[in-house]
């Protein structure tokens, strides 16, 4: 399974099984664990209810945190992390993923118990079983989807092996280790760099010899392509799911802003602030749905500027970022779009208004003002009505603002009950995953999938049994 590569100047032969010796075991490990029922790792994951109310649990956050902060993470970020990681623990959110009713685990939960096997015939029983050997890219930014990632696969009934970007190295290969509710020998960790020959030579063998069910990625444009790529000089052929680059964008009801304008600016501010806006959840654009008086409208603004300081964070941000930040403001308001920054802050906090379409689509930029390289920046467009919104919100991916950005993920909302089922069918139009409300541009429901995917159906096949 394990072939020897030549890497290096000197032409050296480096076995990959001497690097990562849990590959000698890894065959035997999956064959116990394939063995082993879903309802008893299940069962046994309830410990950890039991475990998050111990000191023990009280000092890994502690040790957590510290290894956030340490590895550059801004203090108010690493404590919403934590405060959503005891939440991943809790058993209430594992039944409520594997009893979905969108996925097919649901019809094995009896009683607020799993079944292993379910009979819907007189000769057609069914059961599921775990792929085998699941290899996860962790991404660089947000610990918790990978941690998700690792659980399920876990829980599934998996080997997983764990590719961990530089700033997660230690993190969560310690914290895995420390919880006593996992197997040890089902869980492994890499952290290859693919800047590195060396590293990137390990890592292309590791991909493209071991024999892989799921090749499971959360990282961006580059990581994807040389996830791809290197899979398909596989001979297993696995089963490649990337997380793709998305974003987040806001509808906004012009009814709603007039009557509420207080509290769509504050809440609009905290939704542009979690997490410095990167995440695929945060609002990169918005869209001001419906007529509204100039004077109004820029009052929302101003207080929108001014909710957005109360809840400033400092990022930091290269020169060269900023000055392409103030050469389209600069251009925005020569093109007619209205621009407010901060008067505290300048133009680290940012927002255009256009009207009809964005400005970076009508106007002729070379700025790569990217989203990842920008903070408290808002673009928000006045739109005359929901059926001129399709187009419009369809071009995000074409401005190079939002270069190598797949498609919208999220969709909030702030509007009536009939200006949400408007912005459900603009959902399903342009290909968003979710349509929210404040409460979720951090959080995820239990029942949702990610980014249109089950990870527990991925993770796993179902085994037809017929007599």
């Amino acid at each position: 399974m394990i072939r020897f590569l030549s890497k290096g100047k000197k032409n050296k032969k480096v076995c990959l099984n001497e690097t990562f010796p849990w590959l000698n075991s890894i065959e035997k490990n999956k064959l116990e664990q394939k063995k082993e029922k879903f309802s008893s790792r299940l069962k046994d994951f309830k410990k950890s209810d039991n475990y998050v109310k111990t000191d023990s649990w009280k000092d890994l956050l502690i040790e957590f945190k510290a290894g956030l902060l340490e590895a550059g993470y801004p203090k108010y970020a690493a404590d919403l992390e934590l405060e959503l990681l005891a939440e991943l623990f809790n058993p209430d959110t594992i039944n409520s993923i594997f009893s979905n009713p969108s996925n097919s685990f649901y019809k094995s939960i009896e009683n607020d118990v799993f079944v292993d096997e379910q009979k819907f015939s007189v000769n057609y029983r069914f059961m599921r079983s775990p792929k085998g050997l699941v290899f996860i890219v962790g991404s660089s930014n947000t610990i918790l989807p990978v941690i998700l990632a690792i659980m399920l696969s876990y829980l599934c009934g998996n080997i997983t092996v764990v590719q961990l970007s530089n700033l997660h190295q230690k993190i969560i290969p310690n914290f895995f280790n420390r919880l006593p509710h996992f197997k040890k020998n089902c869980i492994y960790f890499t952290n290859l760099n693919q800047g590195v020959d060396n590293d990137r030579d390990q890592l292309t063998d590791l991909i493209s010899t071991v024999d892989w069910d799921i090749i499971n990625v959360w990282g961006g444009e580059e990581a994807n392509d040389f996830y791809y790529s290197t899979s398909r000089n596989n001979k297993y052929r696995p089963k490649v799911l990337t997380m793709e680059p998305l974003t987040g964008v806001t509808l906004i009801q012009a009814k709603y802003l007039k009557e509420n304008r207080g509290v769509l600016a504050k809440d609009l501010a905290e939704a542009i602030t979690i997490m410095g806006q990167q995440l695929c959840s945060s609002p990169t654009e918005g869209y001001i749905i419906g007529d509204i008086e100039e004077p109004l409208r820029r009052e929302f603004f101003l207080e929108l500027i001014k909710q957005i300081e109360e809840n400033y964070q400092f990022h930091n941000t290269a020169e060269a970022n900023a000055i392409k930040l103030d050469r389209a403001l600069t251009k925005a308001n020569d093109s007619g779009s209205r621009v407010y920054t901060s008067q505290k802050y300048g133009s680290l906090i940012s927002i255009i208004n256009s009207d009809d379409q964005s400005f970076f689509i009508k106007t002729d930029l070379d700025i790569n003002l990217s989203i990842h390289n920008r903070n408290n920046f808002l673009e928000l467009i006045n739109i005359n009505s929901f059926e001129n919104a399709y187009e419009t919100v369809s071009q995000i991916s074409d401005k190079v603002t939002h270069d190598q950005i797949k498609k919208i993920q999220t969709i909030l909302v702030f509007g009536d009950k009939d200006f949400w089922t408007e912005a459900i069918n603009l959902a399903k139009v342009v290909g968003a995953y979710r349509v929210i409300d404040l409460n979720y541009v951090l959080k995820r429901h239990p029942f949702e999938p990610l980014d249109g995917i089950h990870l527990i159906e991925e993770f796993t096949y179902p085994i037809a049994i017929l007599d």
